[in-house]
């Protein structure tokens, strides 16, 4: 346009403009904070936590190498119940453990239920490609124990438990089942009992269930009662 003007003006940023701006520099922040590789508990995508671990206090229960970071707790393996002390086992399964875990970073990974009554992580735990609970339940060092919060890999763990009862491993060589016309069991905690067993008065009748055989409770992921020894 011959000798015409053209007049500009500067326009002032739109809104979204300075969103994108805070969100941005949200993200970078968030970055900066984020947990090193290195550090003793770190997160991936998948929200499984890693951990290192100190020692094996059982077959079912590990406790945690903090490191100087405060870090001080135990987690309880979920999904499955290794033998107590006292119990057929209990030195083979806790020895186990040991040789899978100890002083090694493993990772954590969660059903419904994280935590049990005292505050202790409820967790299944895996070292590099093993599923430790799921090997402990192979080789007959733990019974499965499924629960409506901690389900999540039952069926695994299952097929596990009937290979080693198949084979007779561990606790499933020497197992001698009592001969009840019929066994309680308890769905929240995951465990069945024999009908006399005082733990059956503290079973709220609503959630009670009832297994003609200790097999059939077993293939149903309950583990047998420490105390009335079904």
């Amino acid at each position: 346009m011959n000798g015409a003007v053209v007049l500009t003006s500067r326009r002032r940023p739109a809104i979204w403009y300075w969103l994108i701006v805070i969100v941005l520099a949200g993200v970078a922040l968030t970055l900066a904070l984020w947990p090193r590789s290195g550090d003793v508990q770190r997160r991936d995508p998948d929200r499984r936590l890693y951990v290192n671990v100190k020692r094996a206090v059982s077959g079912g229960k590990i406790k945690l190498d903090g490191r100087g970071d405060a870090v001080d707790e135990y987690v309880i393996y979920a999904g499955v119940r290794a033998p107590f002390p006292k119990e057929p086992y209990f030195e083979d399964s806790m020895t186990r453990n040991a040789e899978l875990v100890v002083g090694k970073e493993v990772r954590l990974r969660f059903g419904k239920q994280r935590t049990d009554a005292k505050e202790r992580m409820l967790a299944y735990v895996f070292c590099g490609d093993e599923f430790v609970n799921e090997t402990l339940v192979r080789e007959g060092l733990a019974y499965v124990r499924s629960t409506k919060t901690n389900d999540r890999f039952s069926k695994r763990l299952l097929k596990a438990q009937k290979e080693a009862r198949k084979r007779r491993r561990g606790i499933w060589k020497d197992r001698v089942w009592t001969r009840e016309s019929s066994y309680f069991g308890d769905p929240k905690y995951g465990n069945f009992h024999r009908r006399s067993c005082e733990e059956t008065d503290r079973i709220n009748p609503a959630r009670l269930r009832t297994f003609k055989s200790a097999g059939r409770a077993l293939d149903e992921g309950f583990a047998p009662c420490a105390k009335c020894k079904p």
